[in-house]
């Protein structure tokens, strides 16, 4: 029979390797015999919100399960032990909502199928116990606090008392409670009541089963006006047991002088311990915290400061467990891993028989199997737990509970399972450097007849292996000696081990770097999930993967190739805390005649051998390397172009796109190319390009400090340094951006010198038509972001605008470079825009 296991989610991290087989081809697999098992082993339901688990009850094929109110029943998750190879429909491990009984199939390995039908129901709890009671006019410090009150008090009328006090109000009183989740009490809380007299509270469980009377008595506390004690104060305010075996607390009920408690089985009632509240500056005597038999009542007496005495007569009594369950059950020949385990085995266990199966190892003898138990406490079994037994047909235990009224029986059925399922023990940063050749080791969990004993090294995406020799079985250790294969390639491999037809495990993965070395893939220089598309043979520094013998590092030497042409990579180290390869271009250009190109391929020479591999990123795509050339510069995508508008600018090695550059880089490389002219007055201004299309065309935007009606004469210096500036025969003239008013125009802008008598560093501009009845917005820098200048008077009778005395940046823009702006302004609820360039006034205007 088929060994069950747990569902098991898995992600595996593939990096592709060679498809190869480094040593020899692949043996034919046996034909295997297909399984036809498909058992539902366990059943536990999960909930996110509490975070709880709770084990249902399977017999024959349905599940059922009863459980607590806690529980999201419409946003439930599972998981399961099914048998090996088999799998099953829908995912228990998705939110599902329960509320109707679900069906999961089970499909076999031969495909045959089983259905279960899962039933869950809500358990109403059926708790009506108050916890804590304290009124807001006197706050917590004054308040009733009792965290197991059904260990004390059965479904009777239940005394409470509130000291509060010795001034307070107690005709208006406002309660605050703290009860059984679910139930109801009325009076409702929150109520503001008299407390001179008793008053009656009804608490109801949430399943209505349940309802307890308690009568709250409020009382004087024993401080004076000035909340000081008295002397002659000696009431005894709490009274709590506490047992040192078990960690358990349990706190007493306190009615005029006697304290009477009734604790469970766990206590041990012949050597309790107490801690107790009571007055200030009074005694009691005898010690409440040394350990007391209190079998018999015991009798404490409290003496005040005054001298003044009370005795109170303290009386447990034991209450016995009505419950009859067994939590777990395991045999000690085959151990604890093989065993049966339910936390809440009463809430699928109704006063009925239930069925318990325990699945054991093929080879177990189960005519002599030797029972572990873990039951209710107190509670007895029989047959007595500890006997050896035969299971080979079910065997019926019965539980009792300790005070006798509640009986279950149970049916323990042991099934068979195949020889245990393999697992290995591997620690592969062992093998990282055994030589082809070499000897590896691993551990297993069982070891059969050594002649049906298979191992085989796997490549990690599992498309190629190659069968070991086994050296060596050490039953007393469970180890295998395999040999690796005469000669191998460097990566990332696993074992695949095989015990018996349908007995296998296959290992993690690990690493072989004793072999010959593997160039994977080229990366960002820190080894990122960067994907590199290209790489500059110049100054640049990028990450390979590859897997190299790390204690023969020095020994590798690296190039890019082409054409039989090898051009070396400079510098190679291991990246800090990785397992990246750091590579450099040199920083000089290149002599060679090879062209840019993705036909590259990557070299590794280690002793006197050369290995090749194609140049490739991550995802497999090739690599472009750029060989850098001088620019050539063709033509333009237009010779009339306005400011902000694209411009292409044709041609070859106008741009080159690089990576991380190694130290000294800077000086070759620059971020971006520059496409220069001077204007009229001889100023140098520049456009910057960082792009290039598909056809290796420089593509940028004209700036607005190319002053318009005005040709230019376009020189190109590209972002590799060593080629310097090139003129181009290209001339553009270049225009302003088209007015976005059907009518209205700027007719005049001039900006006075920093020397002007009456207007330094203004700027007045000029329109062609009535500004009154529109809303002037700001003048606008569209080269800066759209900087603005807001400081303006209108004047209406000119239709112009005057400004402020710019400042420093503004005036050097406006006046010194002649930069073009706009004026924004609002007409209709529309917005307008008129470009313009401001003409320079003269010194002494």
């Amino acid at each position: 029979m088929k060994k069950l296991q747990y569902l098991v989610l898995m992600t595996l991290l593939v990096i592709g390797c060679g498809k190869d087989n480094p040593t020899g081809e692949i043996p034919n697999e046996p034909e295997q015999k297909l399984s036809s098992q498909k058992i539902l082993g366990d059943f536990t339901f999960f909930d996110e919100a509490t975070g709880k688990k709770h084990n249902a009850e399977i017999k024959d094929n349905v599940v059922t399960a009863v459980i607590e109110t806690s529980f999201d029943i419409k946003a439930l998750t599972a998981t399961v032990r099914i048998s090996d190879k088999a799998t099953i429909s829908p995912d228990p491990m998705q939110k599902r909502d329960y509320t109707n009984p679900v069906i999961y199939t089970i499909t076999a390995e031969d495909g045959t199928k089983a259905e279960y039908k899962v039933i869950v129901t809500k358990q109403l709890p059926s708790e009506s116990n108050i916890y804590r009671l304290h009124f807001k006019e006197v706050g917590e410090l004054h308040n009733y606090h009792n965290q197991n009150p059904s260990l004390n008090q059965p479904n009777k009328n239940i005394d409470i008392r509130v000291k509060v006090p010795s001034k307070t109000d107690v005709t208006k009183l406002t309660s605050v409670f703290e009860i059984s989740e679910g139930a109801t009490i009325h009076p409702k809380a929150g109520q503001t009541l008299d407390y001179t007299k008793p008053v009656e509270y009804t608490v109801t469980s949430k399943d209505g089963k349940k309802v307890v009377k308690y009568t709250v008595t409020v009382v004087f506390d024993d401080t004076n006006e000035s909340g000081q004690k008295t002397n002659s104060h000696k009431l005894l305010g709490d009274f709590t047991f506490f047992d040192e075996v078990t960690g358990k607390w349990r706190n007493a009920e306190i009615k005029d002088n006697e304290v009477t408690a009734v604790i469970e089985t766990p206590f041990d009632i012949k050597a309790l311990t107490a801690t107790v509240r009571i007055p200030d500056k009074a005694t009691i005597s005898p010690d409440p915290t040394q350990k007391r038999d209190y079998t018999t009542p015991v009798v404490y007496t409290i003496t005040a400061e005054d001298g003044t005495k009370v005795e109170y007569k303290v009386i447990v009594t034991k209450r016995l467990l009505s419950e009859s369950n067994i939590y777990r059950l395991h045999f000690k020949e085959v151990g604890k891993s093989r065993d049966h385990y339910n936390p809440h085995p009463s809430l699928n266990q109704h006063d009925k028989n239930a069925d318990i199966r325990i699945v054991v190892p093929l080879t177990t003898d189960v005519t002599k199997l030797t029972s572990v138990f873990e039951i209710s406490e107190g509670a007895t079994i029989h047959p007595k737990a500890g006997q050896t037994l035969d299971y080979t047909k079910p065997v019926e235990y019965t539980v009792t509970s300790e005070d006798g009224k509640t009986v279950l029986k149970y049916t323990v059925t042991v099934i068979f399972d195949d020889l245990p399922k393999l697992s290995l023990s591997i620690n592969g940063e062992e093998f990282r450097n055994v030589p082809p050749g070499g000897t590896i080791v691993f551990g297993v969990n069982v070891l059969p007849k050594h002649e049906d004993i298979r191992v085989s090294l796997v490549t990690e995406d599992g498309k190629s292996s190659v069968p070991l020799t086994i050296q060596k079985v050490d039953d007393t250790n469970k180890k295998i000696h395999v040999k690796l294969p005469d000669t191998y390639l460097n990566g990332i491999y696993k074992l695949d081990v095989r015990i018996a037809e349908n007995n296998s495990a296959m290992s993690y993965t690990f690493v072989l770097h004793g072999g010959n070395p593997v160039f994977h893939y080229i990366t960002s220089n820190g080894g990122g999930p960067k994907k590199p598309n290209s790489l500059l043979y110049l100054a640049e520094q990028f990450g390979i993967f590859a897997s190299i013998n790390r204690k023969d590092f020095a020994k590798h030497s690296f190039f890019i190739k082409k054409n039989g042409e090898y051009l070396p990579l400079e510098n190679a180290r291991f990246h800090t805390n990785s397992t990246t390869i750091i590579l450099e271009a040199p920083l000089e250009l290149p002599n060679t005649s090879l062209e840019t190109g993705t036909d590259f391929e990557f070299v590794i020479r280690y002793e006197g051998k050369e290995y090749t591999y194609p140049l490739v990123n991550n995802k497999k795509e090739p690599v472009k390397v750029y060989i850098p050339k001088p620019p050539v510069v063709t033509g333009v995508s237009k010779t009339s172009v306005t400011q902000g508008e694209t411009l292409v600018i044709k041609g070859s090695n106008l741009f080159y796109p690089h990576g991380d550059l190694r130290d000294g880089g800077r000086d070759k490389i620059n971020h971006y190319t520059a496409i220069r002219s001077r204007t009229p007055s001889k100023e140098l201004i520049s456009m910057i390009g960082k792009e290039i299309d598909a056809q290796g065309n420089l593509v940028l935007t004209v700036p607005f400090n190319f002053l318009a009606e005005t040709e230019y004469k376009l020189f190109i210096d590209s972002n590799v340094d060593s080629f310097g500036e090139v003129e181009t025969p290209i001339t553009i003239k270049v225009e302003l951006p088209k007015p976005t008013h059907p009518t209205m125009r700027i007719q005049e802008a001039e900006v006075y010198h920093e020397n002007s008598k009456y207007f330094k560093k203004q700027l007045r501009v000029k329109f062609n038509g009535d500004i009154s009845k529109i809303n002037i917005k700001a003048i606008v820098f569209p080269e800066y972001q759209n900087a603005k200048i807001t400081n303006f008077i209108v004047y209406e009778g000119s239709n112009s605008i005057m400004t402020g005395e710019l400042n420093f940046w503004d005036y050097r823009d406006v006046y010194t470079r002649r930069h073009t702006l706009y004026v924004l302004f609002e007409e209709g609820g529309k917005e307008y825009k008129l470009y313009f360039n401001a003409k320079r006034g003269e010194q002494n205007d």
